[in-house]
């Protein structure tokens, strides 16, 4: 009767993803049938940056992060954009299938399929996890590449490396390294060699352009339009911009930066560090939020395990505020309330640090239990 039970949970579940699926029209999106606006953007900016082209210079796409964000891109530059499209897709769903069966491999190895189909579904109705698949960007493939790290603790400098070089703001994580020094060379010996390695294309000048003509912008979320509640960017500042009705933040991006480093260095967390990463970032686009799907599990597990009704309720609350989309918000004019609103996605981000901070402090006494029996 139980294993009758499994066999038919099984197959409800694998039925719920099937529908997902369907109703998402993600077939048509693994074809590269469907528009992928980021990533088709960027597949043009890579071809004509390999061209000669200037990055800061090009009609078609104005980005407002450094000229690393391409080096993603590169790497297939020369498909066809559908071919492009098929890749990058594929990529994301398979980031997103190994951050699922590694974690589930924690809670259940003889119902794995079960596990597998229900963290899939849970991960398919969350909007940052559909949203960074509909825009192409790895953020799937670097919550991926966390997993290894986190979970099968192997090739943990070349991870880290790629991840940093896919997102920079992941720089903010190695801070947390203090104690893992072979870890920490081993992220900077590959991270250079892959980031020198793209000089012959991403010239150094480009990011002599970025520091000297674009940074004191993006710092400054200048690019902000009045009244706009700029509802994609759930950064601090954006926050702070909107609550103010002013973009006059660079000051406070380099402050919650530094607080961010010495946050990371004083936890020697780096799982608090991939959080506070993403936390202090000044764009920090609601896609991002995907990056950090290991995160969520693990603390859904430690609150469970837990059985406190206090963190259960946190956690809800903040995965709550992390799954939905108001897509309404981004046509409203800038309010109190509706500024309040617009940054849900960042206090759902704030909630999940705190309950990482209390899932290491605990994880911390029992260690020095152990070691002091």
């Amino acid at each position: 009767m139980p294993r009758l039970f499994t066999v038919a949970s099984v197959l409800i579940a694998v039925s719920i993803l099937i529908a997902i699926w369907s109703r998402l029209s993600y077939t048509e999106l693994v074809l590269g049938n469907r528009p992928v606006l980021d990533l088709d953007n960027y597949h043009l900016t890579a071809q004509e940056v390999l061209a000669g082209e200037h990055p800061y210079e090009l009609s078609h796409m104005e980005t407002l992060g450094p000229p690393s964000v391409l080096i993603p891109y590169l790497l297939t530059s020369q498909l066809s954009e559908r071919l492009n499209r098929v890749f990058w897709t594929t990529a994301n769903l398979l980031g997103l299938i190994v951050t699922v069966v590694l974690f589930a491999k924690t809670l259940a190895k003889k119902n794995l399929l079960l596990a597998t189909s229900l963290l899939l579904i849970v991960s398919l109705i969350s909007f940052p996890v559909r949203f960074s698949l509909e825009m192409g960007q790895p953020n799937l493939v670097i919550a991926g590449l966390i997993s290894l790290v986190l979970f099968k603790k192997k090739f943990s400098g070349f991870s880290l490396a790629v991840i940093v070089l896919f997102k920079t703001f992941f720089v903010v994580s190695l801070a947390s390294l203090v104690t893992r020094k072979k870890v920490l060379l081993s992220t900077l010996i590959f991270g250079s060699i892959m980031f020198l390695g793209t000089f012959w294309v991403i010239k150094p000048e480009f990011y002599y352009d970025f520091i000297t003509n674009n940074l004191a912008t993006t710092l400054a979320q200048e690019n902000i339009q009045a009244g706009s509640l700029n509802y994609y960017n759930q950064s601090i500042v954006a926050a702070v911009a909107r609550m103010i009705g002013s973009s006059e933040t660079g000051s406070l991006s380099i402050l919650f930066l530094g607080l961010g480093l010495l946050l990371c260095h004083y936890s020697k967390s780096l799982k608090i560090g991939f959080v506070s990463s993403v936390l202090v970032s000044p764009i920090l686009w609601q896609h991002y939020i995907a990056a950090l799907l290991p995160i969520y599990f693990l603390t859904g597990k430690y609150v469970y395990q837990s059985k406190n009704w206090s963190l259960i309720s946190i956690f809800l609350l903040s995965i709550t505020l992390l799954w939905v989309e108001f897509p309404w918000l981004h046509l409203h004019k800038n309010g109190v309330f509706p500024a309040l609103l617009a940054s849900h996605f960042l206090v759902g981000l704030f909630m999940q640090l705190w309950l990482v901070a209390k899932m290491e402090r605990g994880s911390n006494l029992i260690s020095d239990a152990k070691l002091t029996n």
